[in-house]
């Protein structure tokens, strides 16, 4: 028979905290800061995190539930692209030889100044 989900919390929690107080886990917790790993590992441009939430969030489900970490540290939100550069107040360069994949953000005062 499988875990609730509720089950599955507090095993984990228990874990953390285990390990947190210094008891001896049931085994070494898991906690994740996934950033832009969950691109590479679906195959999904690193762009999406901007510019397309479902499929950014489609792509962080599928990482989150194939690893199944015990926590997450920390999760790259989704951030609207085009509203952000519209404002201009970003210059995005997607030129770092990934074909276009991989994002480098400079506020454009920052840019103002090196000119």
């Amino acid at each position: 028979m499988s875990k609730t989900p509720e089950e599955l919390y507090k095993e984990r929690e228990t874990r953390i905290m285990d390990a947190a107080h210094l008891k001896i886990p049931d085994r070494i917790p898991i906690l994740v800061a996934l950033t832009y790993f969950p691109a590479v590992y679906t195959g999904t441009p690193k762009k999406a995190a901007w510019y397309d939430h479902d499929k950014w969030f489609e792509a962080s489900m599928k990482t989150f539930l194939d690893f199944q970490p015990d926590g997450i540290w920390s999760i790259q939100g989704f951030s609207p692209g085009s509203p952000i550069l519209s404002w201009n107040c970003l210059s995005l360069s997607l030129n770092d030889g990934l074909a276009g994949d991989s994002m480098i953000i400079r506020s454009t005062r920052q840019l103002k100044l090196q000119v």
